[in-house]
């Protein structure tokens, strides 16, 4: 995760018709794979805050060792009800049908971003 990745976040706006551009849900979904698949992205939690809070440090402030408190906002993420059954299809899917590349279609202002946290 990157400082940008934390405040501005990866996310993309797309309405597009089946039938008449499926090029581009094809790129769409190549793209998405590519990212899933980057060495650059990792799967985060909480055992690796420490570690995040340094790379976020050492990629703003350089190599110091001197690492603000704040560099990481401290705020709760809560999901509205329509984000919760999201999320609760989400982990079916992942869960009970193994499948962990998960795309995410959702209308511009519903929280994406959210979801994704």
């Amino acid at each position: 995760m990157s400082y940008s990745a934390l405040t501005k976040g990866l996310e993309w706006n797309l309405k597009i018709n089946g039938q008449e551009s499926k090029h581009l849900i094809d790129k769409a979904k190549s793209t998405f794979d590519t990212y899933w698949l980057n060495n650059d992205f990792e799967e985060y939690d909480s055992t690796k805050s420490e570690q995040l809070k340094n790379a976020l440090a050492s990629a703003k402030y350089g190599s110091s060792s001197i690492v603000p408190d704040n560099i990481i906002p401290d705020f709760e993420i809560k999901a509205y009800p329509f984000q919760k059954e999201i999320l609760e299809k989400l982990e079916y899917e992942r869960n009970e049908l193994q499948n962990n590349k998960n795309l995410l279609v959702a209308a511009t202002g519903t929280g994406k971003t959210v979801i994704a946290a």
